[in-house]
């Protein structure tokens, strides 16, 4: 089980092997739906020669379109020079279950938010080894807003409510969480609105979304909540009354937004080869489609000085604010 002191995060062990596959081959067949026992045929007696990309989400069936897309690109690329001809995708329905199809080299590579690929890191499972522009955005930042008639400074959210993401979101929980507890506040979970506040704490909640944040804080359900700056600044996305309302009072440093990864253990040759294709990716019209159908990712890039301090400065976070953690 991951979990911190304030509860699970990510799951349970008790992972409920729900597979959808989808099996592609690199010359351009027809989808195939592979049921379970489909799915276990494909790692005894066509692994070797099937490339395999992961995804963690609650939601497959929006998934499936994105991975493939990038996947039987990639295939498509590999089957010129090695033994690669076959793509399949996996959907893993939270961190435990992708750590344990990773363990048993099921997956061989997948994208992730910086916190979630640190923690498959310190697994060993997997090693990060490229950076993803997803959205076309190479990092973001969390927001901390409050009303216009409301706190004006981090401090004083002592004593107050504040309205997360979910446990599972990186810009929603994990970015903000820390930097508040790194500014000297101490956070403390309040599910029940009822409970009397702990007036030296800050009380969070998880309002399951970030419209819902907005929404509390307006409300005065909650005093202050996060956003990602990405959203914050896409007006499409957020109401005028939300906007008119609400104040900016905070915010995170810029960090890494996503990051590929490859399961440890993976073949060196074929790693770079595939580090190759993704790289190369913009500059031609098919690579480029995929990337836009793949979370409308702009590039892939090596990882600079830049990307590698800020991954350092995560590393050191997730062990003293999320200790619980793998």
């Amino acid at each position: 089980m991951l979990s911190s002191g304030r509860g699970t995060v990510r799951g349970s062990e008790r992972v409920r092997m729900r597979w959808w596959f989808y099996i592609l081959a690199a010359c351009g067949a027809a989808w195939l739906w592979a049921a379970p026992a489909l799915a276990e045929n494909l790692a005894e007696a066509t692994r070797k020669d099937t490339l395999v990309l992961g995804r963690i989400s609650s939601s497959p069936d929006k998934q499936y379109p994105k991975l493939e897309a990038l996947n039987a690109y990639v295939v498509r690329q590999l089957a010129a020079d090695t033994p690669i001809r076959a793509s399949a995708v996996v959907v893993a329905e939270d961190i435990d279950h992708m750590a344990r199809l990773l363990r048993e080299g099921k997956v061989d590579y997948l994208s992730e938010t910086a916190f979630t690929a640190l923690q498959l890191e310190k697994l060993r499972l997997a090693d990060i080894f490229l950076h993803e522009w997803k959205n076309g955005v190479a990092t973001y930042a969390t927001l901390i807003l409050a009303r216009k008639d409301g706190i004006a400074s981090l401090a004083e959210l002592r004593g107050r409510r504040l309205a997360f993401e979910d446990p599972d979101s990186m810009s929603g929980f994990f970015l903000p969480y820390a930097f508040l507890t790194t500014s000297g506040l101490t956070l403390r979970a309040a599910d029940d609105p009822k409970l009397k506040l702990d007036r030296q704490a800050v009380s969070y909640s998880f309002a399951g979304g970030e419209t819902s944040i907005l929404a509390q804080i307006v409300r005065r359900h909650a005093d202050a909540g996060v956003i990602s700056n990405t959203r914050w600044s896409n007006n499409a996305k957020i109401p005028p009354a939300f906007r008119r309302d609400l104040k900016v009072i905070g915010q995170t440093k810029p960090t890494v937004r996503s990051l590929m990864l490859t399961r440890r253990g993976l073949d060196g040759a074929l790693k770079e080869r595939l580090a190759a294709i993704l790289l190369a990716m913009p500059h031609h019209p098919d690579g480029k489609a995929a990337l836009k159908t793949y979370f409308k990712v702009g590039r892939y890039q090596k990882l600079s000085p830049e990307t590698l301090a800020q991954l350092e400065d995560l590393r050191r976070s997730l062990n003293n604010n999320f200790a619980g953690l793998p």
